[in-house]
């Protein structure tokens, strides 16, 4: 019975995935590109599916998740144009994450509504970060709608456990997630760190709502960005010049928190590297 459980969630999260692909692009297409594309409905909730291409209508044969790119080669069935990797790799996922999260939360939902809840407020979150990490990795962008409404569901998740929450270690978490790189952002006069960086920042703090795992952010961030940066120059994909994004290190470092968190924090401890 656990295994189908789990199965119906990687499904299902393999369908969010499709979704997110669907609203980043719709998202982009219609606030930030400006593009008029005519007779073509681009609502999230209205619009029918189409080649980001060719605009063609899809069939529903050629939305089956990431067995639709696989049975397509990649290419659009209608203009052969290439579909990006992205498609399934977000899928995929989003429903490895999915899992996690269900697992990591161990729920019984009929006896622990408030946790089941909790589950689908912080998986909303989850599923906006991925759609930020896409919009940071493609274009560059940290759409504030998008970073605002996640602060709505994040105070109405804290406000749920208000009482496993600590107002003053909540307030430091937030000011520290944000505060570092609002401070970079004034003494680079913006050259160093944009203004999405800092107001992603604030948000994540105020998620983890704790210092401690503020601190661990800014330094997990730090440190994969480093690596990264540091393979890609050595493979010479950039230079040393190249401007890459940093949301994304941001939001798999808070993954990365949210999961084992507790684990890292234990680790360093039993060796010193924290009191």
């Amino acid at each position: 019975m656990r295994n189908f459980y789990l199965i119906f969630i990687g499904v299902l999260g393999l369908s969010v995935g499709s979704f997110i692909n669907a609203f980043t692009w719709r998202f982009y297409e219609k606030n930030i590109a400006g593009k008029k594309i005519k007779n073509k409905n681009l609502s999230i909730m209205t619009g029918r599916s189409m080649c980001t291409h060719c605009y063609h209508q899809l069939s529903y044969y050629d939305l089956i998740p990431v067995i639709s790119w696989l049975m397509l080669r990649g290419k659009c069935r209608y203009c052969h144009e290439k579909i990006s990797f992205q498609y399934p790799l977000i899928e995929i996922l989003t429903s490895v994450l999915t899992i996690s999260y269900v697992l990591y939360w161990k729920l019984t939902p009929i006896s622990n509504p408030t946790g089941v809840i909790s589950l689908i407020l912080i998986l909303i979150v989850l599923y906006g970060l991925i759609s930020l990490l896409i919009f940071d990795f493609k274009w560059y962008i940290l759409p504030t709608k998008i970073i605002y409404s996640l602060f709505i569901v994040g105070v109405v998740y804290t406000i749920l456990n208000i009482s496993q929450v600590s107002l003053i270690t909540l307030l430091a978490s937030t000011l520290i997630g944000g505060g570092l790189f609002y401070l970079l952002y004034i003494v680079s006069s913006g050259k160093w760190i944009g203004g999405g960086d800092i107001r992603l920042g604030f948000l994540l703090g105020f998620l983890l709502s704790d210092f401690k795992y503020a601190v661990l952010l800014i330094f997990l961030a730090s440190l994969i960005g480093s690596l990264v940066s540091i393979f890609l120059v050595s493979f010479k994909k950039i230079n040393i010049k190249s401007t890459i994004p940093f949301g994304p290190f941001l939001i798999f470092s808070y993954i990365i928190i949210q999961l084992f968190g507790s684990y890292i924090l234990a680790w360093a401890k039993n060796h010193y590297l924290i009191v």
